[in-house]
């Protein structure tokens, strides 16, 4: 009988959790949750990043690209100029000579 009743409570006492063991468990569960909700969060904040880095991309290639037109343009309104100077000049030369004939 006292075997009986020494078992009981054995099986009592390891059947019965403490106040620690629940708070250590409830305490583990949350750090699990925030640990999923943090993952969660991350993989959110990466896919935001990935995306702003191709509109970066998409918009530098656009300034590259109208950089280069701009020089484009500069270029030929300055050859343009050139060869108008130096017509000009041939012009200028040529009424000088006239008038000094």
């Amino acid at each position: 009988m006292k075997a009986i009743f020494l078992i009981a409570i054995i099986i009592g006492f390891t059947a019965c959790k403490t106040q620690e063991q629940i708070r250590r468990e409830q305490m583990v569960d949350n750090l699990g949750v925030q640990m999923v909700q943090s993952q969660q969060l991350v993989a959110d904040t990466t896919v935001k990043i990935q995306a702003l880095e191709e509109r970066l991309g998409g918009l530098t290639g656009k300034l590259d690209e109208l950089d280069h037109n701009s020089q484009s343009q500069l270029q030929t309104q300055v050859d343009t100029l050139n060869q108008r100077i130096t017509l000009l000049e041939e012009s200028n030369k040529t009424l000088q000579s006239k008038v000094e004939e």
